[in-house]
């Protein structure tokens, strides 16, 4: 599942923690996503992420 956050996510995660910091986590999030969503069961499929999406948090749809 490839995908890219969404902008408000990745300021906001900018302005909190840096953009160093933000960009390790953000690198990551793809896969901590895909996880997540293997975790929950099979039957459970993502179409698409919600944009702008929240200020610290990713929105699945």
């Amino acid at each position: 599942m490839g995908f890219e956050p969404p902008q408000r996510l990745v300021r906001a995660l900018g302005e909190m923690y840096g953009d160093g910091t933000a960009a390790d986590w953000l690198d990551r999030l793809p896969t901590l996503t895909e996880r997540a969503v293997g975790a929950a069961g099979p039957d459970l499929a993502v179409e698409r992420v919600a944009a702008p999406g929240g200020r610290s948090a990713l929105v699945l749809l």
